[in-house]
């Protein structure tokens, strides 16, 4: 059956999952009440919810417009982005699994910048600039993976990263890496290959990845199948 549509300032009830490293309290939950307007987003509720009510609730968001990824959060269970993602009549708010807490809904991103930046996230050439413009055949695979905002929202739905895998770096990193080890304007010897060869080899292929991309980025079948399809095609 599906719901009744949401009415104008009807009650909105946001569970919101709190917790502030200042005091030695467990995470709990608050509840606030707050008046649904027209194309109302989560993020539109949390700010009324700190504005009007004095909740003072700790999360990110910047650009509002689903490109810069700092509002995933969890709405109900699923990662979503919160600036995106319309608002319900009853939702539980939570942060992204898997990572460490800063405050409330504000997670530690310190480790996965860190992942990243020692990955040198560039394309590195060898040979000069051939001019403008230049051919580039064979990047289909790549453009599929230019849209990843970084949300790190299929980071929280891993099952190896919940296992506690130390060794695997993460799909959102995987993407990251997978766009210039794919990009054949890349000549970098930083040892790219062997690295996402190993990572590719420990992604357990089990797509929970996918379905929460606010994107649409193919992880799965954009960087583990066209890997395994290069490695298959040049042989050991």
């Amino acid at each position: 059956m599906r719901a009744e549509p949401l009415r104008e300032h009807e009650s909105l009830t946001l569970r919101v999952a709190r917790w502030d490293p200042s005091l030695e309290l467990a995470c709990r939950y608050e509840t606030y009440h707050v008046p649904y307007s027209p194309r109302m987003r989560v993020l539109d509720a949390l700010e009324y919810a700190n504005e009007r009510l004095g909740a003072d609730i700790a999360y990110r968001w910047f650009c509002g417009s689903r490109r810069c990824g700092q509002c995933a959060m969890l709405v109900n269970g699923q990662a979503k982005l919160a600036c995106w993602e319309p608002a319900e009549r009853a939702m539980t708010i939570e942060p992204l699994r898997n990572f460490a807490l800063v405050r409330d809904l504000v997670i530690d991103r310190d480790p996965y910048e860190a992942k990243l930046s020692g990955l040198a996230p560039r394309i590195e050439r060898l040979t000069p600039y051939p001019g403008f413009p230049e051919p580039l055949p064979d990047m289909e695979d790549v453009n599929a993976l230019t849209d990843c905002v970084e949300c790190l929202a299929c980071d929280s739905t891993c099952p190896a990263l919940s296992a506690g895998d130390t060794t695997f770096l993460g799909p959102t990193t995987l993407v990251q890496l997978g766009r210039f080890v794919l990009d054949i304007r890349d000549q970098s010897e930083t040892g790219r290959i062997p690295l996402i060869e190993a990572q590719v080899a420990r992604c357990e292929t089990c797509r929970q990845c996918e379905p929460v991309c606010p994107s649409g980025v193919p992880i799965v079948s954009g960087i583990v199948k066209v890997w395994a399809r290069i490695s298959a095609a040049t042989g050991p």
